[in-house]
């Protein structure tokens, strides 16, 4: 007899197999009922009286290796009327031993201070907080090994033993501990300065110091290289140009990731200053100009002005990854057509011409940062 809840299940057999049908004890519906058995108390005088008894156990359906398993067990006693001739009240213990695959344990279960009535039987639960074991890996099989009760009635001590108590109470499935879920990767953070010469307007706009922060995987791919992702996040740059060899413009630039960035990675960790990271990454930027002043004179670009298509910058060589190391990746781009400039005027083909084209350096600036 056990108590019953959704993540739980309650596993009964009899204390002690006897005649069939003896001192069956009735079990609430949403219990699952044990068999019924019979302990043997030994009177004053020699005499022996049967108490019929139920035995529970409430125990998980499965648990993790190496974390404890309680085991709950529980009884019922049902004490005949015979007993009220040596007192009026009755409490006492149920002793259970009880073996979880190959470790043994025992239990007392305690019988509360009860009333014993003028006539008829009374019906006593024993129970207990329970105890904890913690079994191996595998089916773990719980068997009942002794059931021994001792009641105090009155003033007088009456000691019952169940008979023949060896039997299976279920089993637990003590299953492979969880494996921690691991992170993605190994973490590299820098600090990031882009400079650009713009080809056309032979000018540089540095842009920066942002983050690009990146995660190398574990598992290589077909080529032996570790997958490579990382985001980019860099500060809108204000820009100082001249423009037709006279013409002072000054203008906010602003890098904006287009996804995230991807790559590959070899790592070469030795302990020493140079351990760093051979990396080959392809960052996708949207390039935007705002905020254009034609010698101090507001140019109505509006906030929509940007390139019809993503900038690929590529990130190729070797990064330091010490904290606090620099490192400097080289490489060119070039800049699409522009979108969606102007407000009163087309003036797509005005930006286009002035800054879009091939042949613009890129100088990136990285510092390792420390790990978060």
């Amino acid at each position: 007899m056990g108590f019953s809840c959704p993540s739980r299940v309650t596993l009964g057999v009899a204390a002690a197999l006897l005649a069939a049908g003896a001192g069956v004890v009735a079990v609430d519906a949403q219990e699952r009922a044990a068999a019924p058995g019979t302990f043997g108390c030994a009177l004053p005088g020699g005499e022996y009286v049967d108490v019929p008894v139920e035995f529970g156990l409430t125990v998980p359906e499965a648990a993790p290796v190496g974390t404890p398993v309680t085991v709950t067990p529980s009884a019922r006693l049902v004490l005949p009327a015979t007993l009220r001739s040596y007192g009026s009240t009755v409490e006492g213990l149920v002793a259970a031993e009880i073996v979880v695959r190959q470790e043994k344990t025992s239990e007392e279960l305690d019988i509360a201070a009860a009333e014993l009535p003028a006539a008829g039987d009374l019906t006593v639960t024993a129970a207990s907080e329970g105890v904890e074991v913690t079994p191996e890996q595998g089916k773990a099989q719980v068997r009942l090994t002794g059931l021994t009760a001792s009641l105090r009635v009155g003033q007088t001590t009456i000691s019952c033993t169940a008979n023949a108590v060896e039997g299976a109470l279920g089993s637990v499935d003590i299953t492979p501990a969880a494996v921690a879920d691991l992170p993605p990767g190994l973490p590299y953070n820098f600090d990031l300065t882009v400079t650009t010469r713009l080809a056309k307007l032979k000018s540089d706009v540095v842009i920066g110091p942002g983050t690009f922060s990146s995660v190398i995987g574990f598992l290589p791919g077909p080529d032996g290289r570790l997958p490579l992702t990382g985001d980019l996040s860099l500060p809108p740059a204000k820009a100082y140009l001249v423009v037709f060899r006279f013409m002072p413009v000054t203008n906010t630039i602003t890098l904006t990731p287009v996804g995230q960035a991807t790559g590959s990675a070899v790592l070469t960790i030795d302990g020493t200053p140079n351990a760093n990271a051979d990396i080959d990454v392809v960052l996708r930027v949207d390039l935007r100009v705002s905020e254009v002043f034609q010698d101090g004179v507001p140019l109505a670009v509006g906030d929509a002005c940007h390139t019809a298509t993503p900038i690929d910058i590529r990130l190729r060589g070797k990064v330091l990854v010490v904290p606090g190391s620099v490192s400097t990746l080289t490489s060119v781009i070039t800049i699409p057509p522009f979108t969606g400039c102007g407000t009163t005027e087309d003036l797509d083909p005005l930006i286009t011409g002035l800054v879009s084209g091939p042949g613009n350096p890129l100088t990136n600036r990285l510092v390792t940062r420390p790990p978060v």
